[in-house]
């Protein structure tokens, strides 16, 4: 076995579904590694993971999770995609920071209900 493969999936905890990154993670639960880099000392583990289980990734393109699990380093739940697929795909399965959520928000979606309620009834907006 390769031994950055070897030395890789030392850091890997596998379940029946996912491989969880047991080494270093950042402020978002996604797994730093050196291992296999050529460029820069930290990237993400799933980066890692995709390059030495299946092929290199091409400029400006993202690993995506299919299992939305940021630890998940399996190389079945990686997929190459762009920024906008990856935020196509996060829309699609109702990940997105929308409505409340939003760390901008400064309304929740019943004082919305009851705003529009109003506005239906006759009363002005302001």
């Amino acid at each position: 076995m390769n031994k950055n493969i070897e030395l890789f999936l030392s850091h890997v905890e596998k379940t029946n579904t996912c491989w969880i990154w047991t080494g270093a993670k950042d402020k978002d639960g996604y797994g730093k590694t050196s291992i296999n880099n050529k460029k820069d000392n930290n990237r993400g583990a799933h980066r890692a993971s995709y390059e030495l289980f299946k092929s290199e990734i091409p400029k400006g393109k993202l690993i995506c999770h299919s299992c939305d699990n940021p630890t998940c380093v399996n190389p079945d739940h990686l997929w190459i995609g762009s920024p906008k697929e990856n935020s196509q795909d996060m829309t699609n399965k109702n990940r997105s920071l929308k409505g409340s959520k939003h760390n901008n928000s400064k309304l929740t979606e019943d004082k919305v209900k009851y705003i529009r309620f109003l506005c239906d009834k006759g009363f002005r907006r302001k």
